[in-house]
């Protein structure tokens, strides 16, 4: 595979070519599903997610490798509480993605959906645990998707 993939601005109805970094391109493709899945397509939006999700994912890797930033007193706390964010899946529930700092793990949980609760190192990859196991309980509550 090569370093990057670029998709044709034709079939995306878009002025430039959108290229991608392998992990990029994975979560975009990732992304789409998702969005398809709900019936929308909102192009920009998967596009940024897509990034945004494979810059975690670096970033995690990067962190586990040692190589992190030092934060200040009452800096780190302050870059925690502006990282927490909410997925919204099909059916419009919400999910709330926030880091535990006690157990030093991103926590997954759900206003709309009874039951769910996640954590893991990564939040790129807790989200997507996060909408599986979402899907699976709404289903074993009864709720329509």
């Amino acid at each position: 595979m090569t370093d990057t993939q670029t998709l044709n601005p034709e079939i995306l109805n878009v002025t430039e070519n959108v290229t991608f970094t392998p992990l990029e391109l994975k979560y975009f493709v990732l992304e789409l599903k998702d969005m398809m899945a709900e019936g929308k397509f909102d192009l920009p939006k998967v596009i940024h997610n897509a990034r945004y999700l494979a810059e975690l994912e670096i970033s995690d890797k990067q962190f586990e490798e040692g190589h992190y930033i030092e934060f200040e007193d009452g800096e780190w706390d302050k870059f925690v509480d502006e990282q927490d964010f909410e997925v919204t899946i099909k059916g419009g529930y919400k999910i709330q993605i926030a880091w535990d700092d006690e157990s030093k793990v991103w926590v997954a949980t759900s206003k709309d959906i009874p039951g769910l609760i996640l954590e893991d190192e990564s939040s790129g990859i807790l989200i997507q645990k996060a909408k599986q196991v979402a899907f699976e309980l709404m289903e074993l509550n009864g709720m329509s998707s």
